[in-house]
């Protein structure tokens, strides 16, 4: 269950479960894949992925699960496995080339979320010996808001999260930037880049090792505040009106308050890649 949170988290992360292009910045007059109607991107969607990723703690074997998609999107709301959105408010746009890359109809949009968080990875004694004896590190549910803007060059996204649930009582948060390319009618790609900021709560509660978990391998550690860089692409292709193919990959760039932790590998970059097929209706 908790590895399965886990990957889920990851499509969300890269933006596979609410992925759905809008008009190509530079690009007026190229059909978006999902935006040929009004309503294209209200309704559920269903689908499977493969995902590949790097792990950050130490001793975990790669693998590669297949787990469902699923999410449901109205005008303002949005339900996916971990978590719900919903977006307050948005500025109507006159300029076309000027859409935020998740919203179509706005240049500014303000969305309230909750969803489930954790580290960079499961922690779960049964995987990875190096958590033996360890108090258990629960996985928390954050809240907060985004805000989005549209240019005519992409779109910049500020996003903030706070525990709400007692766990790591910790506190992120996010800028990005994102930029579609409509290579034809069917295939889209999006591009993004952005940092993620992590306070000290949050990282020393999953990086952390407290006095009293010390062993000869494992020993104390104090995590400070973190700042990871990454640097990914969505690609996004259309079989037909209703089936679509979903690929993505991110390259991250972690801070080294996590990579010197006794629970981490010495790896200062983590890798995911996924790969899934999508129903919408």
């Amino acid at each position: 269950m908790r590895s399965t949170a886990k990957y889920l988290a990851l499509l969300s992360s890269a933006g596979l479960l609410c992925f759905a292009p809008v008009a190509a910045v530079g690009a007026e007059d190229t059909v978006p894949p999902v935006a040929t109607a009004e309503d294209d991107d209200h309704g559920w969607s269903l689908g499977l992925a493969v995902i590949n990723s790097d792990s950050t703690y130490i001793d975990y074997d790669e693998r590669f699960p297949v787990l469902p998609m699923i999410e449901y999107t109205s005008e303002n709301f949005t339900f996916f496995p971990l978590g719900i959105s919903y977006r307050l408010f948005t500025t109507e746009t006159k300029d076309p080339k000027s859409k935020p890359v998740k919203n179509a109809e706005s240049d500014w949009a303000l969305t309230l979320h909750t969803r489930l968080n954790f580290g960079f990875g499961e922690r779960d004694e049964d995987e990875s010996e190096i958590f033996a004896d360890m108090e258990e590190r629960e996985y928390g549910s954050t809240a907060g808001l985004s805000l989005e803007v549209g240019t005519p060059i992409g779109a910049f996204e500020f996003t903030a999260d706070t525990d709400i649930t007692n766990a790591s009582e910790g506190s992120t948060a996010t800028l990005s930037y994102g930029f579609p390319i409509y290579f034809t009618q069917k295939l889209a790609v999006l591009g993004s880049l952005g940092l993620e900021y992590q306070d000290r709560d949050y990282t020393d509660y999953y990086y952390g090792v407290r006095e009293t978990e010390v062993r000869a391998d494992r020993l104390a550690y104090r995590a400070d505040a973190a700042t990871n860089s990454f640097l990914g692409y969505a690609l996004f292709y259309q079989l037909s009106t209703k089936w679509s193919l979903i690929h993505s990959a991110r390259y991250l760039k972690l801070h080294d308050e996590i990579v010197d932790s006794t629970l981490t590998t010495d790896e200062d970059n983590q890798l995911e890649a996924i790969l899934g097929v999508r129903y919408s209706f």
